[in-house]
């Protein structure tokens, strides 16, 4: 159960992404920590936005852009 709900997070993350104009298969979060990378402002603030709001995950948008890449590694 609690793997079908992260399941549903996951996939609204990535919905949501998509609906801002980023890739259908990478989350907000990782595409937020993404834009920090390369200095984006509006990255810096939604990574401590939802860093903050994941306060339970430290460093959640870091952890999730390295496991978006692997994932895309993984499928080649």
């Amino acid at each position: 159960m609690i793997r079908y709900l992260f399941n549903i997070l996951a996939a609204v993350s990535q919905f949501g992404n998509a609906l801002l104009g980023g890739d259908r298969d990478q989350s907000f979060s990782a595409r937020a920590y993404e834009a920090s990378l390369v200095g984006k402002w509006w990255g810096h603030a939604a990574v401590a936005a939802v860093n903050t709001l994941f306060f339970f995950q430290p460093g959640h948008c870091a952890r999730a852009y390295r496991s978006d890449n692997e994932r895309t590694y993984m499928k080649d």
